[in-house]
């Protein structure tokens, strides 16, 4: 009878122990890195290994595998003929001696470098590229971010070897480029009683988030407030709007009567002033009458 064979070694099994298997779960599949297709600075600020490298570790927590058994080195990631220069032309040595970690510093190296080895404009750089987002209504979050976009600009443009240890010079990017400008000149005048603000980040990073906090508060409660306002004056409005409108109606029914009333009272006067031309010229008429035949009686008398 034919001895049982032993069990095969899985890759997560890196103790030599053979009999602590893990079984692979079922829709995992090897990451594959990006391909370095270029030393250039923007190819390899662009270059996506850092995320093949988190892919590759959160891979390994679930499956239990080992991190160096699944990561596949950068020396397999460029291009043969492309390595064999590099190390020929730039690191001046055989390419059989290269190892991942010669590698490596080389390509950071490179990227904590200022392409073309020119001098920056560090100040014109994060004034372009630093913003602060303030739609990001959790104020903590925001400031953050505005952190972290600091050293994401930094790492873009290669400015990590002026600013690796230049506290002073990123406490001064961080203020400069402060928005909206109310925090900027609070944040200016906590420096003017704190200068040690001016070199330590982390301080000043809290220093941010309190007077950003205290800002949006205020925004916030003036916000509530012109709410409000607007809404008593539009209630306001609209009761002015609505006495407007009744009087307006009181106005168009007396105008009518008015007119009516002028039209009437135009009416009575012409026909009173008729009757007092009538009687008036009566009176004449009786009276001249009278007259012309008064003197015919008197001279009859005499006779």
């Amino acid at each position: 009878m034919a001895e049982p064979s032993p069990p095969k070694r899985s890759r997560a099994n890196t103790d030599g122990d053979a009999g602590n298997n893990s079984v692979r779960p079922k829709g995992v599949t090897l990451q594959e890195p990006p391909l370095i297709t270029s030393f250039a600075h923007e190819a390899l600020v662009k270059h996506e290994r850092v995320l093949y490298e988190d892919a590759v570790e959160n891979r390994c927590a679930e499956t239990g595998e080992a991190i160096a058994a699944v990561r596949r080195p950068v020396l397999k990631s460029i291009n043969k003929r492309l390595l064999k220069s590099f190390s020929e032309f730039e690191l001046r040595i055989p390419v059989e001696n290269i190892t991942e970690e010669m590698l490596t510093a080389a390509i950071d190296h490179i990227l904590g470098s200022v392409m073309n080895d020119a001098t920056p404009d560090v100040m014109g750089i994060m004034a372009q590229h630093l913003k602060m987002d303030l739609g990001q209504k959790d104020v903590k979050a925001r400031i953050l971010d505005y952190f972290d976009c600091m050293e994401e600009v930094i790492e873009v443009h290669g400015l990590g070897k002026i600013l690796k240890s230049n506290a002073r010079l990123k406490c001064k990017i961080i203020v400069e480029n402060l928005r909206p400008g109310t925090l900027k000149d609070q944040v200016k005048r906590a420096i003017e009683y704190d200068p040690a603000l001016k070199a330590d980040l982390h301080h000043l990073f809290d220093v941010v988030k309190q007077e950003a906090i205290k800002n949006q508060q205020a925004f916030d409660l003036y916000q509530r407030m012109d709410k409000r306002d607007s809404g008593n004056k539009d209630n306001r409005h609209k009761k002015q709007l609505g006495h407007d409108k009744k009087q307006a109606i009181n106005d168009k029914k007396q105008g009518t009567m008015t007119i009516e009333d002028q039209h009437r009272g135009q009416r009575t006067g012409i026909a009173k002033v008729h009757r007092r031309m009538v009687a008036c010229t009566a009176d004449v008429v009786i009276t001249g009458w009278r007259t012309a035949r008064l003197p015919t009686k008197r001279r009859r008398g005499k006779h």
